[in-house]
């Protein structure tokens, strides 16, 4: 009957409509975890940064203290 058509179209419909309400939603959720990919490599590259400069400093450190006691033996 047409009130079964009318019905079964309405169904359609809202399942286009939650399907598209899906898929956006799974969209978003796939650019957050993007997002988050990218804001961990760049905490990941930070991060080395960080010890590559800590590592420049205390080598940095090292050469200036041998520098030093190279200095006092001389001075002596």
């Amino acid at each position: 009957t047409d009130l079964e058509k009318n019905r079964l179209l309405e169904d359609s419909d809202s399942d286009i409509v939650y399907n598209e309400e899906y898929i956006e939603d799974l969209d978003n959720i796939v650019n957050k975890l993007e997002q988050l990919q990218v804001n961990e490599k760049k905490s990941r590259r930070r991060k080395n940064r960080v010890r590559e400069d800590r590592a420049r400093g205390i080598e940095q450190e090292k050469i200036e203290q041998k520098e030093m006691e190279q200095e006092d033996i001389e001075i002596e």
